[in-house]
């Protein structure tokens, strides 16, 4: 598999950096990374930087199709998955050397989201806007963005470890590799980094609400069932730290949750270009873009039931 970037792109020097460091080798049985068989980088003259990833093929096997499996099934497995890694991770002495990691998977993208949170902010009656954050949620999402400074302080008190950056299904892949239950394999290592425990399975779920993969009268259970799973690799690794602090991890990372509700979706309805281009992505699944605003309310309110959890929990444990 080839890929080409400019030479101001950071995101695949990162992940050429992730496949040449000793870290790949230091995954845990039932989640680990593609395997890269070789990595060639092609410096042009006066063109972009190429890195060319030879990885395996892994096929029809992705997670999000593979056969007989269902989707709470696959779920449980990745947030299984993601918690051995992070269990792993979690303080690891190669992770403060290591200068190419990303640092700020959280503030970055909170920064990034800023443009979409005051168009939310200063007119929220747009249809498309109004459906997916009524006025309840677009106050609670006032008070979010005012504080959070205090929010992005306290995921970084938390435990830090690995974090894959982009834990959704389509790169996440059920895999054998000889065992009896499936494990992961895990494609785009680009926003690989450092961030808190918890952040990977709080993205895990916000996949989940985003992609229709879930109905939606089912959200809270596969929230629940991503944690639970998530925990129990965690503590699988032999982290021995109070579990409180993982949940607490996993609410509060909901925080980057909520800001992808409101970046991707006002993305998308304040731009007919961008509407254009996803329209025909929803047809092809019977959907509508009322569909995905119905969608992203139902996440966002998931989310800030599970955020708000963690401000009591933040008070007792920091």
């Amino acid at each position: 598999m080839g890929r080409a970037t400019q030479a101001d792109d950071t995101s695949l020097q990162r992940e050429a950096a992730f496949y040449g460091s000793g870290l790949i080798q230091d995954f845990p049985a039932g989640f680990r990374p593609a395997r890269c068989y070789a990595l060639d980088e092609q410096v042009g003259e006066s063109g972009p930087t190429e890195y060319w990833f030879w990885l395996e093929d892994l096929g029809s096997r992705s997670a999000s199709r593979a056969a007989g499996r269902t989707v709470d099934d696959y779920y449980e497995r990745a947030a299984y998955g993601l918690g051995l890694s992070s269990g792993t991770f979690i303080d690891h002495p190669a992770l403060p050397d290591a200068t190419w990691l990303k640092r700020d998977n959280v503030r970055g993208y909170v920064e990034n989201a800023a443009p979409q949170f005051h168009a939310l902010f200063a007119d929220p009656t747009t249809p498309l806007i109004q459906r997916a954050f009524p006025a309840a949620a677009v106050d609670s999402l006032r008070a979010l963005w005012q504080l959070r400074e205090r929010h992005l302080l306290t995921l970084d008190r938390l435990p830090q470890t690995l974090v894959h950056g982009d834990a959704q299904r389509t790169n996440l892949f059920l895999v054998t590799d000889g065992a009896r239950d499936p494990g992961i394999a895990a494609i785009d290592w680009s926003a690989v980094g450092v961030g808190p425990l918890g952040l990977d399975a709080a993205q895990l779920f916000a996949t989940s609400a985003f992609t229709f993969a879930t109905g939606v009268g089912r959200l809270a259970d596969v929230a629940e069932g991503i944690y639970e799973r998530y925990l129990a690799g965690v503590q699988a690794a032999g982290w021995q730290g109070d579990p409180r602090v993982v949940r607490l991890g996993y609410t509060a990372s909901m925080f980057r949750v909520r800001t992808m509700y409101v970046w991707r979706s006002l993305q998308i309805y304040l731009d007919e270009t961008v509407q254009k281009r996803v329209a025909p992505q929803l047809q092809a699944s019977g959907l509508t873009l009322e569909d995905f605003s119905d969608r992203a309310r139902h996440g966002e309110q998931r989310a800030r039931a599970l955020f708000e959890e963690s401000l009591a929990l933040r008070d007792q444990l920091l």
